[in-house]
Protein backbone atom coordinates (compact mmCIF):
# COMPACT_ATOMS: atom_id res chain seq x y z
CA UNK A 1 0.00 0.00 0.00
CA UNK A 2 1.44 3.51 -1.21
CA UNK A 3 1.66 6.21 1.44
CA UNK A 4 -1.19 7.81 -0.45
CA UNK A 5 -3.45 4.85 -0.06
CA UNK A 6 -2.55 4.14 3.44
CA UNK A 7 -3.79 7.79 4.16
CA UNK A 8 -6.93 7.95 2.23
CA UNK A 9 -7.58 4.38 4.38
CA UNK A 10 -7.51 6.25 7.20
CA UNK A 11 -9.38 9.16 6.11
CA UNK A 12 -12.54 6.92 5.83
CA UNK A 13 -11.89 4.91 8.24
CA UNK A 14 -11.94 8.47 10.78
CA UNK A 15 -15.04 9.55 8.57
CA UNK A 16 -17.19 6.18 9.15
CA UNK A 17 -15.93 6.37 12.66
CA UNK A 18 -17.47 9.94 13.03
CA UNK A 19 -20.69 9.02 11.37
CA UNK A 20 -21.11 6.28 13.78
CA UNK A 21 -20.66 9.01 16.52
CA UNK A 22 -23.26 11.36 15.17
CA UNK A 23 -26.80 10.90 15.69
CA UNK A 24 -29.08 10.30 13.01
CA UNK A 25 -32.12 13.35 12.95
CA UNK A 26 -34.86 13.14 11.00
CA UNK A 27 -37.10 16.79 11.22
CA UNK A 28 -40.40 16.61 10.96
CA UNK A 29 -41.97 19.75 9.20
CA UNK A 30 -39.57 22.04 6.95
CA UNK A 31 -41.95 24.95 7.10
CA UNK A 32 -40.66 28.42 6.34
CA UNK A 33 -40.59 30.16 9.61
CA UNK A 34 -39.08 26.93 11.19
CA UNK A 35 -36.69 24.41 9.90
CA UNK A 36 -36.18 26.64 6.74
CA UNK A 37 -35.32 29.98 8.68
CA UNK A 38 -34.10 28.59 12.05
CA UNK A 39 -32.25 25.38 11.48
CA UNK A 40 -31.46 24.70 7.48
CA UNK A 41 -28.48 27.22 7.59
CA UNK A 42 -26.58 25.11 10.77
CA UNK A 43 -27.13 21.71 9.68
CA UNK A 44 -23.36 21.55 7.57
CA UNK A 45 -22.08 22.68 10.76
CA UNK A 46 -23.36 20.00 13.57
CA UNK A 47 -20.94 17.90 14.98
CA UNK A 48 -23.04 15.95 17.51
CA UNK A 49 -25.69 15.10 14.43
CA UNK A 50 -26.83 14.39 11.09
CA UNK A 51 -29.54 14.97 9.41
CA UNK A 52 -30.67 12.09 6.93
CA UNK A 53 -34.19 12.67 6.75
CA UNK A 54 -36.66 14.91 6.42
CA UNK A 55 -41.00 15.01 6.26
CA UNK A 56 -43.52 17.37 5.21
CA UNK A 57 -47.01 16.74 3.75
CA UNK A 58 -46.02 19.67 1.47
CA UNK A 59 -43.40 18.88 -1.59
CA UNK A 60 -42.22 22.59 -2.24
CA UNK A 61 -41.17 22.44 1.38
CA UNK A 62 -39.17 19.40 0.96
CA UNK A 63 -38.13 20.48 -2.52
CA UNK A 64 -36.70 23.50 -0.99
CA UNK A 65 -34.49 21.96 1.62
CA UNK A 66 -33.43 19.67 -1.03
CA UNK A 67 -32.06 21.94 -3.62
CA UNK A 68 -30.53 24.67 -0.88
CA UNK A 69 -28.73 22.46 1.97
CA UNK A 70 -28.50 18.66 0.92
CA UNK A 71 -29.94 15.08 -0.36
CA UNK A 72 -32.26 14.18 2.39
CA UNK A 73 -34.43 10.78 2.10
CA UNK A 74 -37.84 12.45 1.82
CA UNK A 75 -41.46 11.67 2.88
CA UNK A 76 -44.59 13.38 2.83
CA UNK A 77 -46.22 10.90 5.31
CA UNK A 78 -45.12 11.23 9.16
CA UNK A 79 -45.90 6.73 9.66
CA UNK A 80 -43.97 6.12 6.20
CA UNK A 81 -41.24 8.25 7.75
CA UNK A 82 -40.90 7.13 11.25
CA UNK A 83 -40.98 3.52 9.85
CA UNK A 84 -38.81 3.54 7.03
CA UNK A 85 -36.26 6.12 7.30
CA UNK A 86 -33.06 5.75 8.32
CA UNK A 87 -32.86 7.75 12.04
CA UNK A 88 -32.16 7.70 15.72
CA UNK A 89 -33.77 10.92 16.84
CA UNK A 90 -36.95 13.33 15.74
CA UNK A 91 -36.78 17.23 15.37
CA UNK A 92 -40.81 17.79 15.50
CA UNK A 93 -40.87 21.30 14.00
CA UNK A 94 -44.19 20.96 12.96
CA UNK A 95 -47.42 22.94 14.56
CA UNK A 96 -48.41 23.46 17.68
CA UNK A 97 -51.75 20.89 17.63
CA UNK A 98 -49.63 18.30 15.98
CA UNK A 99 -46.75 17.97 18.96
CA UNK A 100 -48.65 15.70 21.17
CA UNK A 101 -49.52 13.20 18.03
CA UNK A 102 -46.27 13.27 16.94
CA UNK A 103 -44.39 12.62 20.05
CA UNK A 104 -46.44 10.21 20.96
CA UNK A 105 -45.65 8.39 17.84
CA UNK A 106 -42.28 8.92 17.61
CA UNK A 107 -41.87 7.49 21.75
CA UNK A 108 -43.53 4.79 20.23
CA UNK A 109 -41.35 4.15 17.72
CA UNK A 110 -38.48 3.99 20.01
CA UNK A 111 -37.26 7.69 18.53
CA UNK A 112 -35.70 10.70 20.90
CA UNK A 113 -37.44 13.62 20.89
CA UNK A 114 -36.45 17.10 20.35
CA UNK A 115 -39.78 19.27 20.71
CA UNK A 116 -39.96 22.54 19.03
CA UNK A 117 -41.65 25.14 21.69
CA UNK A 118 -44.24 25.71 22.76
CA UNK A 119 -44.67 21.64 23.90
CA UNK A 120 -48.44 21.73 23.06
CA UNK A 121 -51.65 23.95 24.15
CA UNK A 122 -52.81 21.99 27.25
CA UNK A 123 -50.62 20.62 30.33
CA UNK A 124 -52.98 17.53 29.69
CA UNK A 125 -51.31 16.99 26.56
CA UNK A 126 -47.59 17.81 27.69
CA UNK A 127 -48.32 15.25 30.39
CA UNK A 128 -49.15 12.36 28.26
CA UNK A 129 -45.69 13.44 25.65
CA UNK A 130 -43.85 13.33 29.47
CA UNK A 131 -45.60 9.64 30.13
CA UNK A 132 -44.92 8.37 26.40
CA UNK A 133 -41.20 9.47 26.43
CA UNK A 134 -40.78 7.88 29.91
CA UNK A 135 -42.31 4.43 29.13
CA UNK A 136 -40.75 3.82 26.09
CA UNK A 137 -37.04 5.11 27.54
CA UNK A 138 -36.37 7.50 25.05
CA UNK A 139 -35.30 11.25 25.70
CA UNK A 140 -37.31 14.55 25.33
CA UNK A 141 -36.00 17.67 24.93
CA UNK A 142 -37.86 20.80 24.16
CA UNK A 143 -36.40 23.64 22.07
CA UNK A 144 -35.92 26.67 24.16
CA UNK A 145 -33.31 27.61 22.12
CA UNK A 146 -32.89 31.32 23.80
CA UNK A 147 -31.20 29.65 26.91
CA UNK A 148 -28.56 28.25 24.53
CA UNK A 149 -28.56 32.58 23.01
CA UNK A 150 -24.80 34.28 23.97
CA UNK A 151 -26.76 37.25 25.30
CA UNK A 152 -29.09 35.95 27.27
CA UNK A 153 -26.60 33.21 29.11
CA UNK A 154 -24.87 35.85 30.04
CA UNK A 155 -27.79 37.53 32.10
CA UNK A 156 -28.30 34.00 33.51
CA UNK A 157 -24.26 34.11 34.74
CA UNK A 158 -24.75 37.42 36.13
CA UNK A 159 -27.44 37.02 38.14
CA UNK A 160 -26.16 33.99 40.01
CA UNK A 161 -22.60 35.52 40.35
CA UNK A 162 -25.07 38.26 42.11
CA UNK A 163 -23.76 41.23 40.12
CA UNK A 164 -26.91 42.95 40.54
CA UNK A 165 -27.35 41.97 43.42
CA UNK A 166 -30.59 40.85 44.98
CA UNK A 167 -32.73 40.49 41.52
CA UNK A 168 -36.48 41.97 42.38
CA UNK A 169 -38.33 42.37 38.57
CA UNK A 170 -37.95 41.49 35.06
CA UNK A 171 -39.55 43.29 32.40
CA UNK A 172 -39.93 41.41 28.75
CA UNK A 173 -41.26 43.06 25.76
CA UNK A 174 -41.76 41.07 22.18
CA UNK A 175 -43.67 43.34 19.83
CA UNK A 176 -44.36 42.35 16.06
CA UNK A 177 -46.13 44.18 13.46
CA UNK A 178 -46.85 40.68 12.12
CA UNK A 179 -49.12 40.61 9.22
CA UNK A 180 -49.67 37.01 7.75
CA UNK A 181 -52.52 37.85 5.74
CA UNK A 182 -50.48 37.85 2.18
CA UNK A 183 -49.89 33.76 3.37
CA UNK A 184 -53.87 33.44 3.41
CA UNK A 185 -55.42 32.06 6.70
CA UNK A 186 -52.55 30.59 8.89
CA UNK A 187 -52.58 28.12 11.74
CA UNK A 188 -51.21 30.62 13.55
CA UNK A 189 -54.17 32.43 13.93
CA UNK A 190 -56.33 29.51 14.11
CA UNK A 191 -58.40 28.30 17.10
CA UNK A 192 -56.72 25.04 16.18
CA UNK A 193 -53.93 25.98 17.81
CA UNK A 194 -55.53 26.65 21.20
CA UNK A 195 -52.95 29.74 21.68
CA UNK A 196 -51.63 33.14 19.80
CA UNK A 197 -48.72 35.30 20.29
CA UNK A 198 -48.58 34.42 23.95
CA UNK A 199 -48.51 31.02 23.40
CA UNK A 200 -46.20 30.91 20.75
CA UNK A 201 -43.69 34.01 21.35
CA UNK A 202 -43.73 34.31 25.36
CA UNK A 203 -43.73 30.85 25.74
CA UNK A 204 -39.87 31.12 25.19
CA UNK A 205 -39.79 34.31 27.94
CA UNK A 206 -41.76 32.23 30.62
CA UNK A 207 -38.84 29.64 30.29
CA UNK A 208 -36.38 32.25 30.66
CA UNK A 209 -38.14 34.33 33.37
CA UNK A 210 -37.89 30.79 35.46
CA UNK A 211 -34.35 30.04 34.34
CA UNK A 212 -33.45 33.84 35.83
CA UNK A 213 -35.51 33.59 38.61
CA UNK A 214 -36.76 30.59 39.37
CA UNK A 215 -40.42 28.95 40.10
CA UNK A 216 -43.74 30.75 39.40
CA UNK A 217 -46.53 30.62 41.99
CA UNK A 218 -49.25 32.82 40.73
CA UNK A 219 -50.24 34.40 37.36
CA UNK A 220 -52.34 37.25 36.27
CA UNK A 221 -52.68 38.90 33.23
CA UNK A 222 -54.80 39.90 30.60
CA UNK A 223 -55.34 38.99 26.62
CA UNK A 224 -57.08 40.08 23.83
CA UNK A 225 -57.99 39.43 19.95
CA UNK A 226 -57.19 42.81 18.52
CA UNK A 227 -57.89 41.54 14.74
CA UNK A 228 -61.07 40.39 12.93
CA UNK A 229 -58.80 37.45 10.72
CA UNK A 230 -57.58 36.39 14.10
CA UNK A 231 -59.34 33.34 16.12
CA UNK A 232 -56.82 33.38 18.99
CA UNK A 233 -54.95 36.47 21.20
CA UNK A 234 -52.89 38.95 19.19
CA UNK A 235 -52.17 41.13 22.22
CA UNK A 236 -51.42 39.57 25.82
CA UNK A 237 -49.60 41.20 29.15
CA UNK A 238 -48.86 38.84 32.35
CA UNK A 239 -47.67 39.21 35.44
CA UNK A 240 -45.97 36.78 37.10
CA UNK A 241 -45.61 36.18 40.78
CA UNK A 242 -42.06 34.53 41.54
CA UNK A 243 -41.75 31.93 44.62
CA UNK A 244 -38.77 34.10 45.69
CA UNK A 245 -40.71 37.55 45.31
CA UNK A 246 -39.56 38.54 42.06
CA UNK A 247 -42.23 39.74 39.11
CA UNK A 248 -41.90 39.02 35.99
CA UNK A 249 -44.28 41.41 33.74
CA UNK A 250 -44.77 40.58 30.03
CA UNK A 251 -45.88 42.08 27.04
CA UNK A 252 -45.91 40.48 23.51
CA UNK A 253 -47.89 41.41 20.68
CA UNK A 254 -48.33 41.01 17.28
CA UNK A 255 -50.38 44.39 16.58
CA UNK A 256 -47.50 46.53 16.92
CA UNK A 257 -47.28 49.79 14.93
CA UNK A 258 -43.41 50.01 15.67
CA UNK A 259 -40.57 47.82 14.15
CA UNK A 260 -39.91 44.23 15.63
CA UNK A 261 -38.13 44.50 18.76
CA UNK A 262 -37.66 42.11 21.47
CA UNK A 263 -36.49 43.60 25.18
CA UNK A 264 -35.31 42.50 28.81
CA UNK A 265 -34.66 44.45 31.69
CA UNK A 266 -33.18 42.89 34.99
CA UNK A 267 -33.89 44.53 38.15
CA UNK A 268 -31.48 44.16 40.99
CA UNK A 269 -30.61 45.96 43.95
CA UNK A 270 -27.49 46.55 43.09
CA UNK A 271 -27.62 47.40 39.02
CA UNK A 272 -29.77 46.84 36.48
CA UNK A 273 -29.37 44.96 33.18
CA UNK A 274 -30.80 45.79 29.82
CA UNK A 275 -30.76 43.88 26.48
CA UNK A 276 -32.68 44.60 23.41
CA UNK A 277 -32.84 43.52 19.95
CA UNK A 278 -34.10 44.86 16.87
CA UNK A 279 -35.47 46.17 14.71
CA UNK A 280 -35.33 42.74 13.07
CA UNK A 281 -36.35 38.97 13.34
CA UNK A 282 -33.90 37.56 16.54
CA UNK A 283 -35.26 33.90 15.54
CA UNK A 284 -33.67 34.41 11.93
CA UNK A 285 -30.96 36.85 13.47
CA UNK A 286 -27.05 35.56 13.99
CA UNK A 287 -26.49 39.48 15.76
CA UNK A 288 -26.44 39.49 19.62
CA UNK A 289 -28.33 41.61 21.64
CA UNK A 290 -27.35 44.97 22.99
CA UNK A 291 -26.59 44.63 26.67
CA UNK A 292 -25.88 47.24 29.22
CA UNK A 293 -25.28 47.48 32.71
CA UNK A 294 -26.56 50.08 35.05
CA UNK A 295 -26.00 51.09 38.02
CA UNK A 296 -26.40 54.35 40.85
CA UNK A 297 -29.00 55.11 37.83
CA UNK A 298 -26.12 57.05 35.33
CA UNK A 299 -22.92 54.66 35.12
CA UNK A 300 -23.56 52.53 32.21
CA UNK A 301 -20.77 49.52 31.12
CA UNK A 302 -21.47 47.95 27.76
CA UNK A 303 -21.36 44.38 27.78
CA UNK A 304 -22.58 43.21 24.18
CA UNK A 305 -20.88 39.95 23.21
CA UNK A 306 -19.90 41.15 19.74
CA UNK A 307 -20.26 38.40 16.96
CA UNK A 308 -16.37 36.48 15.70
CA UNK A 309 -15.97 38.35 12.32
CA UNK A 310 -16.46 35.22 10.65
CA UNK A 311 -20.01 33.95 10.35
CA UNK A 312 -19.37 30.28 10.21
CA UNK A 313 -16.75 30.82 13.22
CA UNK A 314 -19.77 32.49 14.95
CA UNK A 315 -22.38 30.00 14.09
CA UNK A 316 -20.33 26.72 14.82
CA UNK A 317 -19.08 27.88 18.17
CA UNK A 318 -22.25 30.12 19.42
CA UNK A 319 -24.99 29.57 17.40
CA UNK A 320 -27.93 29.26 19.67
CA UNK A 321 -29.79 26.51 16.90
CA UNK A 322 -26.34 24.68 16.25
CA UNK A 323 -25.78 24.20 20.47
CA UNK A 324 -28.74 23.13 20.95
CA UNK A 325 -29.10 20.35 18.43
CA UNK A 326 -25.61 19.03 19.41
CA UNK A 327 -26.80 19.43 23.25
CA UNK A 328 -29.96 16.93 22.25
CA UNK A 329 -27.60 14.58 20.39
CA UNK A 330 -24.80 14.84 23.06
CA UNK A 331 -27.43 13.92 25.93
CA UNK A 332 -28.34 10.56 23.51
CA UNK A 333 -24.72 9.74 22.78
CA UNK A 334 -23.98 10.27 27.04
CA UNK A 335 -27.49 8.24 27.87
CA UNK A 336 -28.16 11.41 30.33
CA UNK A 337 -31.03 13.69 30.26
CA UNK A 338 -31.39 16.74 28.57
CA UNK A 339 -30.68 20.17 29.83
CA UNK A 340 -34.23 21.31 29.07
CA UNK A 341 -36.87 18.19 29.37
CA UNK A 342 -40.55 17.84 29.25
CA UNK A 343 -41.17 19.43 32.49
CA UNK A 344 -39.50 22.45 31.59
CA UNK A 345 -41.87 22.85 28.58
CA UNK A 346 -44.71 21.54 30.63
CA UNK A 347 -44.26 24.49 33.42
CA UNK A 348 -44.27 26.88 30.68
CA UNK A 349 -47.54 25.32 29.06
CA UNK A 350 -48.90 26.23 32.28
CA UNK A 351 -48.23 29.59 33.00
CA UNK A 352 -49.17 30.90 29.11
CA UNK A 353 -53.11 28.06 30.82
CA UNK A 354 -53.17 30.14 33.20
CA UNK A 355 -53.14 33.70 31.64
CA UNK A 356 -55.85 32.87 29.28
CA UNK A 357 -57.42 31.36 32.76
CA UNK A 358 -56.43 34.44 34.41
CA UNK A 359 -57.95 36.98 31.48
CA UNK A 360 -61.20 34.96 31.58
CA UNK A 361 -61.77 35.08 35.31
CA UNK A 362 -60.24 38.52 36.08
CA UNK A 363 -58.27 36.98 38.74
CA UNK A 364 -55.14 35.92 39.96
CA UNK A 365 -54.20 32.09 39.16
CA UNK A 366 -52.17 30.21 41.36
CA UNK A 367 -49.80 27.75 40.68
CA UNK A 368 -50.17 24.34 40.10
CA UNK A 369 -52.54 24.67 38.01
CA UNK A 370 -54.84 21.62 38.00
CA UNK A 371 -56.28 21.82 34.61
CA UNK A 372 -56.11 23.57 31.36
CA UNK A 373 -59.86 24.97 31.41
CA UNK A 374 -61.85 25.20 28.56
CA UNK A 375 -59.55 26.88 25.87
CA UNK A 376 -61.67 26.58 23.02
CA UNK A 377 -64.79 28.58 24.98
CA UNK A 378 -62.37 31.34 26.18
CA UNK A 379 -61.02 32.04 22.86
CA UNK A 380 -64.76 31.78 21.32
CA UNK A 381 -65.62 34.52 24.34
CA UNK A 382 -62.77 36.73 23.63
CA UNK A 383 -63.05 36.59 19.79
CA UNK A 384 -67.49 37.95 20.61
CA UNK A 385 -66.41 40.54 22.74
CA UNK A 386 -62.97 42.18 21.11
CA UNK A 387 -63.02 40.69 17.65
CA UNK A 388 -63.03 43.33 15.07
Amino acid sequence: MTRLESHVSKGDEKRQLDMKDKIKLGIAGCGFAGTQTMYAPILRLLEKGRVTALMDPDPRALDFMTRNYGDFDCYDDYGDFLAKADIDAVLVASPVFLHEEQVLQAAQAGKHILCEKPMAPTIEACDRMRQAAQAHDVKLMIGFVKRFDKSLQLAHDLVQAGRLGALFHIRAEVSWCHDLSPLGFNWRQSLRALGGVFQDNASHIVDLCRWWAGEIQSVSGHARILRPDWEVETQAHAALRHENGVVSTIHVSNVSQKPMTEYFLLEGTDAALELHFGPAMKYSSPEPFSVRLWERGQKQTDLTLFNYGNLDQELRERGPYKRQIDHFCESILENRAPWIDGLAGRKAIEVVNAVYLASWQDTTIKLPLSASGDLERIFREMRMQYGG
